[in-house]
C-alpha cells in the first residue's frame, strides 16, 4: 500500500508543479493562483497534522509563484518522509480550521491529500479552458507511461 501511495504522491507532486508552470503573467488570474495555493496549503496542513506540529499556513492563503514552488517541494519531501515513518493503520486526532475535532486513519489521510489535489486540478483545468488556455493532460494514465 505504501508503494502505491508513494507513486500517487509523486504523481501529485508532478501535477502540482505543472499547475504552477501554468501561472504565467497572461494566465495568472487570481482565481487560478488561489486554487493552486489552496491545494498546496491543504497538503501542508495535513502534513503538520500528521507530524503533530502547529499549522503555519491558512487554508486559503495566497502565495506568489516562487513561494508555491518552494512549498510544493517541501510538502512532497515531508509527505514522503511521513509515509515511510507512519503506520497507515493508525488513527490520529486533530481539529479542523473551524475547531471541530476529528479522528481519521493515516492511510485515508494520504489518500485524501492525493484526491483533494486531483479535485481542484479538475476545477483549474476548467477555468483555464474557459480562458482559452489549452489544458495540459494531467491524468494519471499520461503520467505513468
Amino acid at each position: 500500500m505504501k508503494k502505491h501511495l508513494q507513486t500517487y504522491l509523486e504523481y501529485t507532486h508532478y501535477c502540482n508543479l505543472q499547475m504552477i508552470v501554468l501561472l504565467t503573467p497572461e494566465n495568472n488570474q487570481e482565481k487560478i493562483a488561489r486554487f493552486v495555493s489552496h491545494t498546496i496549503n491543504a497538503q501542508h496542513i495535513w502534513n503538520k497534522r500528521l507530524e503533530g506540529q502547529p499549522i503555519e499556513l491558512g487554508v486559503w492563503q495566497d502565495h506568489d509563484i516562487a513561494t508555491l514552488e518552494r512549498l510544493e517541494h517541501e510538502n512532497f519531501e515531508i509527505s514522503l518522509r511521513l509515509l515511510a515513518l507512519l503506520d497507515l493503520s493508525t488513527n490520529i486526532s486533530y481539529e479542523n480550521s473551524e475547531g471541530t475535532s476529528f479522528t481519521k486513519n493515516i492511510g485515508d489521510i494520504f489518500f485524501h491529500i492525493i484526491n483533494h489535489s486531483t479535485y481542484h486540478r479538475g476545477q483549474l483545468m476548467l477555468v483555464l479552458k474557459e480562458m482559452g488556455v489549452t489544458p495540459i493532460p494531467l491524468d494519471f494514465i499520461h503520467y505513468n507511461q
